[in-house]
């Protein structure tokens, strides 16, 4: 293709810079909306069992959907970058893993501890309610 005895292009660095600060902005946007998501959660196929512990109550559960769901529920744990816990931790989730591994989740209403880090939660309390309402007595964030 030839305009003016020159060769259009299909390259431009106007272009990629336009796309390239168009997704950043998009995601700093999503951060700021529904904060930083916890990373290195496992994934529920590879989970065999499920503890949760509040105080002196505990469940261990190994059903299928129970597992599923518990998997899933790590994700409302989006978390403030930057940010520092508030509080001390009152739920404990442990994820036992087909290959013998554990990992391990801990929240309060208002924070999340994972990987040996501490961060305020985006969305308060609903975790720590969610779980505490299907699993044990109640959503009680003590």
């Amino acid at each position: 293709m030839r305009k003016n005895g020159k060769t259009a292009k299909f390259f431009s660095w106007y272009t990629l810079t336009a796309v390239a600060a168009a997704a950043v902005l998009s995601a700093l946007g999503g951060i700021w909306l529904h904060g930083m998501p916890l990373t290195g959660l496992p994934k529920a196929e590879d989970v065999e069992a499920v503890t949760v512990t509040r105080g002196q109550q505990q469940v261990e559960l190994t059903a299928p959907d129970d597992v599923l769901l518990l998997a899933g529920a790590a994700n409302l744990l989006s978390y403030k970058p930057f940010s520092a816990a508030e509080d001390a931790p009152v739920l404990t989730v442990t994820y036992r893993l087909k290959n013998g591994d554990t990992r391990t989740v801990e929240a309060s209403a208002a924070s999340v501890w994972w990987n040996g880090r501490a961060h305020a939660v985006h969305e308060p309390g609903m975790f720590v309610n969610i779980v505490g309402t299907l699993y044990l007595d109640g959503p009680g964030t003590e």
